[in-house]
């Protein structure tokens, strides 16, 4: 089981100087508070908190730092009463931090000051549904494309359509590999055109009442047409075990994600791995980016251990948005190579790890790992079989097992 660590960080002083600063205190109350994030977060999450209370005028104020893993918040925590005030998760996480009560959904107040700090993109994971419970921070856990800078040197416009991409790969007699086999790349990939699902919950936001998905409708229809003809196509690879992009791997281009990385930069060596986001492709439903899903790391407030005092809980609230901060972002780019919420917190930096700006940039057709049916993963698999048979499939035959997905998302 996770272990939940109190670290002990030396206070850090305050540069009075600052013109958002007070002397006197606004506020006389005198709480403590303990912030969970991953160890190698505290200091800075323990910096933009320190210096948000003293601005705010929260002087009497004390804050303790807890190690807690993202992935690891939900069986680290048994007793959310005694659980951390704010802490950091992994979106995939948001049903069962929902089920223990552990997010307390955001006021007018952040709801604006968030749309303000994150990207339309971002701000979607926010969300349980329709209500707005999590300050998002990062979306780092999400795939984009990989190719052999040095196949497309010169060429590099044809990275930006799906087309294009083939044509290259083809000229040279390389592959094209897309594990459309894996249902976290044909899941988002089917939704390219339209198609897609909701999720809703039952009142007290605690479990999914309703899946109301779309894919048997000309959308769907369109992208498993698309994905029928990658499958069929001899220079596509649908393998979801893939060696990085290079002529001895005889492989162009290859739609993987931050995991891999270092792997490929190893194998092929940095100068000659290119990364883009997924290119867009054009059919009767109009121009999209390739959709993926992405996953997000967040801040939650926890409402236990305030009870019913709101002033307390509104501190938290605006703690958590300040946690969001451009400057915050910024720090955890330069410090932690986290990508920002925000694109516009990019422009003019010397980014060091090439993979950040592709991923921000497909952030935008990106669709937020948060609240995941149960059957999302195993609906896309028949459809696949079927589309890799080779056989040729009738409009029909495909709606029929586009309607299937819908009637596996909808138990």
């Amino acid at each position: 089981m996770p272990k939940r660590v109190l670290l002990l960080i030396p206070n850090l002083p305050w540069d009075s100087s600052s013109p958002d600063s007070t002397n006197d205190p606004e506020h006389e109350e005198d709480y403590e508070l303990t912030l969970a994030c991953p160890a190698d977060m505290a200091e800075h999450v323990r910096i933009v908190a320190e210096s948000y209370l003293e601005r705010e005028g929260w002087t009497k104020v004390t804050v303790a730092l807890e190690a807690i893993e993202t992935g690891d918040v939900v069986s680290a925590v048994m007793d959310w009463s005694r659980g951390p005030d704010i802490y950091a998760f992994c979106s995939d996480s948001m049903l069962a931090l929902l089920q223990s009560e552990a997010l307390d959904p955001l006021p007018q107040s952040s709801v604006a000051s968030l749309k303000e700090s994150v990207s339309d993109a971002a701000l979607q994971a926010a969300f349980a549904d329709s209500v707005p419970v999590a300050y998002p921070y990062t979306g780092d856990n999400g795939y984009f494309l990989y190719y052999d800078a040095s196949l497309f040197s010169g060429k590099e416009e044809s990275l930006s359509t799906l087309e294009g991409i083939l044509d290259v790969c083809k000229a040279a007699g390389r592959e094209f590999c897309y594990p459309l086999g894996d249902p976290f790349y044909s899941m988002a990939f089917l939704q390219t055109f339209g198609a897609g699902y909701e999720v809703h919950l039952d009142e007290g936001l605690a479990a999914i009442e309703e899946v109301d998905s779309s894919f048997a409708s000309k959308e769907g229809l369109l992208a498993a047409r698309m994905m029928a003809d990658l499958l069929q196509d001899p220079a596509v690879l649908a393998t979801t075990s893939v060696a990085a992009p290079s002529e001895n791997n005889n492989i162009g281009a290859v739609v993987d994600g931050t995991w891999s990385y270092q792997r490929y930069a190893d194998a092929v060596g940095e100068e000659n791995l290119g990364v883009a986001p997924l290119p867009w492709v054009t059919r009767e439903g109009g121009t999209k980016r390739i959709r993926s899903y992405l996953g997000y790391k967040l801040f939650g407030v926890n409402p236990h251990p305030s009870g019913e005092d709101k002033t307390r809980l509104s501190l938290l609230h605006g703690l958590a948005a300040a946690l969001l901060s451009t400057e915050a972002q910024e720090e955890r780019l330069e410090r932690f190579s986290m990508p920002p919420v925000e694109q516009g917190v990019l422009e003019g930096k010397d980014i060091d790890v090439p993979w950040i700006e592709a991923i921000v940039e497909q952030a935008e057709a990106a669709i937020p790992q948060t609240l995941v049916p149960e059957s999302l993963w195993q609906a896309p698999q028949p459809l696949y079989e079927a589309l890799s048979s080779g056989d040729s499939l009738t409009d029909e035959r495909l709606l029929g097992l586009l309607s299937d997905i819908d009637s596996l998302l909808s138990e």
